[in-house]
């Protein structure tokens, strides 16, 4: 993961580079901080209480809403220094909160429905100690009711997820062709491989994507028979293109579109 820092502190308005490339140029006292980064890029805007060997940066305000106070006092740790980070390559995943990718969904019995995963908010936790962007995904069957919250996890050059378990399991990978890994057992204590089996365009309603990785996801311990794996297509920068399960209905799912809110 090729990321780089800019650290200012607040009080005394100093900017501090780690790279010219990702530099914090001004912060003025209406509150209005300014940066340089490449184009392409993806920013995040990241607090501490402090600095220091320990400190403990921030990309949200979770703990500063709904305090619960159990006595006369209470304290509580605030924004006192700012700093930006910056995966200069961009994202493999692009999931900022409100994009919602839709996709049409084909199956074998010919039923054709309309499912759509949207980024709904940034999580933090334990489980991301890798200083990824992790999000939380709905992913919904239209007209269906209901839906199914999912976590990615991603750096400029892996994805990861966390499975019904608690498992954090490496889902995708940049590499070249014919690199595989095994993840750990699942919630159903499946044990899945992925292999990365090619680079190559995809055409699909939405349009025809380029360098598009395709990823097998494959059960190891039942038979290579093409009715036990999942093949993604997904477009580093973008998302999930295509989609085929071949498991139960052996759904095809393609991109239609996407939109932001």
């Amino acid at each position: 993961m090729r990321r780089t820092m800019a650290i200012v502190l607040v009080v005394a308005t100093v900017a501090i580079a780690a790279q010219a490339q990702v530099q914090i140029t001004n912060f003025t006292q209406n509150g209005e901080l300014t940066w340089t980064s490449p184009s392409g890029s993806v920013c995040n805007v990241e607090w501490a209480s402090s600095i220091g060997p320990v400190a403990i940066w921030k990309r949200h305000w979770a703990d500063l809403s709904d305090i619960r106070c159990t006595s006369q006092q209470t304290t509580a740790q605030v924004p006192m220094f700012y700093r930006v980070s910056c995966w200069t390559n961009g994202l493999f995943l692009s999931l900022p909160i409100g994009r919602t990718y839709i996709y049409r969904v084909t199956a074998t019995n010919r039923v054709v429905t309309t499912n759509e995963m949207s980024c709904i908010g940034l999580v933090e936790g334990p489980l991301f100690t890798n200083g990824s962007h992790a999000a939380l995904v709905t992913s919904q069957r239209i007209p269906d009711s209901g839906g199914e919250l999912l976590t990615f996890a991603s750096s400029d050059q892996t994805v990861w997820m966390v499975l019904a378990n608690r498992t954090v399991t490496k889902k995708w990978q940049a590499g070249p062709v014919g690199m595989t890994w095994t993840n750990a057992p699942d919630s159903d204590g499946d044990v899945m491989a992925v292999r990365i089996e090619a680079k190559e365009p995809v055409t699909v309603p939405a349009g025809t994507f380029d360098n598009c990785i395709h990823f097998r996801e494959y059960d190891i311990n039942e038979p290579l028979d093409g009715n036990h794996e999942n093949n993604f297509w997904v477009k580093p920068g973008l998302f999930i293109v295509k989609y085929v399960d071949d498991y139960g209905d052996h759904e095809v799912m393609e991109l239609l579109s996407w939109r932001d809110e």
